[in-house]
């Protein structure tokens, strides 16, 4: 069916995925963060479909890489320093632009409210 996700391509399949859904403090109570989860979203095939996913469900915990409140940022085509600065710095490290990672569709919307 067109539009359907394959989720078999997903990079956290096989993953404990209780991770995406941990609040920052326990994240960094099993020292971990959130660039070391979004390492595993933004290597994968399937990110922009999750992160779309995700926004049209209204999904809580991390998807396509963005937290829940990234997320709700991004639908309201948020201005916010804190949201542009600490994901641009985080795909920075991967090599990625905002456009890049949210996908045109996503990039488009939250620029132009």
């Amino acid at each position: 069916m067109p539009g359907e996700v394959d989720w078999d391509k997903a990079r956290c399949r096989g993953l404990n995925t209780e991770i995406f859904y941990l609040e920052d403090s326990q994240l960094q109570d099993r020292r971990m963060n959130l660039k070391m989860i979004r390492k595993v979203c933004f290597n994968c095939p399937i990110q922009k479909e999750c992160l779309t996913t995700a926004i049209e469900k209204g999904e809580e915990g991390i998807w396509g890489g963005l937290s829940q409140w990234e997320r709700n940022e991004l639908v309201k085509g948020t201005r916010d320093v804190r949201f542009l600065q600490s994901l641009r710095k985080d795909l920075a490290e991967f090599g990625l632009t905002l456009r890049q990672a949210l996908g045109e569709e996503w990039y488009e919307r939250a620029y132009n409210h």
